[in-house]
């Protein structure tokens, strides 16, 4: 059986007055627009040694509670999905980013997007009713800021050869590789899904504000 793996790449960003959004031309192709301007982290300094010490304990404890989050929100992903996440936190880390925070919402909305493509047969940024990622983002509340899509499907009948499959191929995708690797994004959301015809679908929804 001939193996056959595609890919489809998608950012947009959400801007407060006016949306960006260009659909990829076709499966193998990938947009990016870049927001103008990113939060900072700003904070009035410490004015004592204890001031210092009580930030520094308070930025410790909220690392601690986001990897506490990843953990516990992990434990709702399928084996595949898990697995999926866990490589491409493997290759940010690589690059010297942190892993991504997973959000419920993202998650129930990439599940959607691969089991619609599985269901109804079609590999597309864009459903054969017209409404995209970010539509679905949108209406879910999130944003506005970054907003990417990432998708992949190959046919493989091991699972977690599957997965491997995918994520090489993101990784060998420059437009692909840029989403997985772009310091923006802090949540995601990870959806897979299997057609009847044996063939897997996989969706990764990211956000950065």
């Amino acid at each position: 059986m001939r193996l056959r793996i595609r890919l489809a790449a998608l950012l947009l960003v959400v801007l407060l007055s006016l949306p960006a959004f260009s659909p990829a031309d076709s499966s193998l192709a990938g947009q990016s627009e870049r927001k103008a301007d990113f939060p900072s982290a700003a904070g009035q300094p410490a004015s004592t040694d204890e001031s210092s010490v009580e930030a520094s304990n308070k930025e410790s404890s909220e690392k601690e509670t986001a990897e506490e989050l990843h953990t516990t929100l992990s434990m709702v992903l399928t084996a595949r999905e898990h697995l999926m996440l866990d490589l491409i936190d493997q290759q940010r880390n690589q690059v010297g980013l942190g892993h991504l925070e997973l959000d419920d919402t993202m998650i129930e909305l990439a599940r959607f997007r691969s089991q619609d493509m599985a269901s109804q047969n079609y590999f597309s940024h864009v459903a054969p009713d017209g409404s995209s990622a970010r539509d679905l983002m949108v209406d879910a509340r999130i944003g506005p800021g970054l907003m990417g899509e990432i998708l992949g499907r190959n046919n493989s009948a091991d699972s977690v050869e599957s997965v491997h499959f995918v994520v090489d191929a993101f990784m060998k995708s420059p437009d692909h590789r840029d989403a997985i690797v772009n310091d923006r994004f802090v949540t995601v959301g990870v959806g897979a899904a299997t057609g009847s015809d044996g063939m897997s679908y996989y969706a990764v929804l990211f956000f950065g504000p």
